[in-house]
């Protein structure tokens, strides 16, 4: 009677809350392209970005823009960074048949139906 051997798999990429929120203060939006919410970085990234212009142009709502994207974005970073293992079920790791991210502690894959184990 022959066993499969289940095979370890790395997990995928867990979020440092830290890095997410010295990344958000040097530049709003970059602590959300560190947690994979690129759209949502890229959007405060700009709104920032148009922040310092009004800025540089002397309106005093740029300084109130800038502060606020400054203290949601450096937020919202460390929050999702930190709450990222558990918006994805726990550590994570790919199925050896499909490729899918599925929960490291799954016996078979719910996308392809996989298992590591043979049933006998």
């Amino acid at each position: 009677m022959a066993t499969k051997a289940a095979v370890t798999m790395p997990s995928l990429p867990t979020r440092i809350p830290r890095l997410a929120l010295v990344l958000s203060i040097l530049w709003p939006g970059l602590g959300q392209v560190y947690n994979g919410q690129v759209l949502k970085g890229i959007i405060l990234a700009l709104l920032y970005a148009a922040s310092l212009l009004l800025i540089i142009s002397g309106s005093p709502m740029g300084y109130f823009a800038a502060a606020v994207l400054l203290i949601y974005g450096a937020s919202n970073a460390y929050r999702v960074a930190d709450r990222y293992e558990h918006w994805i079920g726990g550590p994570q790791m790919r199925c050896l048949h499909c490729g899918e991210s599925i929960q490291a502690t799954a016996v078979s894959c719910r996308f392809c139906g996989w298992t590591s184990r043979r049933v006998e």
